[in-house]
């Protein structure tokens, strides 16, 4: 007797057994192998991300320029209620500068002064004591500019011990004065008061020299002199 194969029962000889199962592992095994090539590249695909971040955050942020160096003519330091003082070799004072504020500036090497005061000595103990507004001194005190309610007292002391003492002070008042050489020698082009004692003089400018105790009144001027011995040019 012959029996058939009954339809859908059995293994067929076509289809090896277990080959589902085998196909299946083959795809996990091609997944891991996939991901395990991925996780071997991903710190150079991190390290081309950062660099890629890095190169857009510097072309992104601003163009630093390089430091400039600061203007000559901008101060570089301050002063506040101060008093400069200059002496000789000897240690005796010769220049006083004094101020409620004071700038130094490093082109011109100036000192422009506020609620300004100044003092300086010459070699024979002539003094002369100037206020102002403002002023405007070299570094070494030399020059100055005196601005706004000048007022400027200069005292010669008695020469030789003679028998009139010390001659009276001359004042010197104006808007504008410029002292050089220590102030042994002032000038203006404002108009100027100048007063020794009772004697007066105005002009609308003037030129004074300590040397020769000379004064030269220009432009317009009136005078007030009052009888009395001259020691001197003009008895400054």
């Amino acid at each position: 007797m012959i029996h058939a194969p009954s339809s859908g029962s059995g293994n067929d000889p076509a289809t090896p057994p277990g080959r589902p199962a085998s196909r299946a592992a083959g795809q996990k095994r091609s997944g891991n192998s996939v991901l395990r090539h991925a996780t071997d590249f991903l710190p150079l695909l991190l390290a081309l991300a950062l660099a890629l971040g890095t190169f857009w955050l510097v072309r992104s942020m601003p163009q630093i320029r390089p430091d400039t160096p600061p203007s000559s003519n901008e101060p570089d330091y301050y002063l506040r209620d101060f008093e400069l003082r200059r002496y000789d070799p000897l240690g005796n004072l010769q220049i006083e500068l004094a101020g409620s504020y004071g700038e130094h500036v490093p082109g011109p090497d100036t000192i422009h002064v506020q609620q300004a005061r100044t003092f300086s000595i010459d070699a024979h103990g002539t003094t002369t004591r100037a206020s102002a507004d403002r002023a405007v001194s070299d570094g070494k005190g030399q020059n100055i500019e005196l601005f706004g309610q000048v007022h400027a007292v200069r005292q010669r002391t008695a020469e030789g011990g003679g028998k009139n003492g010390t001659p009276p002070p001359v004042i010197f008042e104006s808007s504008y004065l410029k002292a050089t050489n220590r102030q042994e020698h002032l000038s203006t082009d404002q108009p100027v008061k100048i007063t020794q004692g009772n004697d007066v003089i105005t002009g609308t400018g003037m030129t004074y020299t300590g040397a020769s105790r000379t004064v030269n009144i220009q432009g317009r001027w009136q005078a007030v002199i009052q009888p009395h011995r001259q020691t001197g040019p003009c008895g400054f």
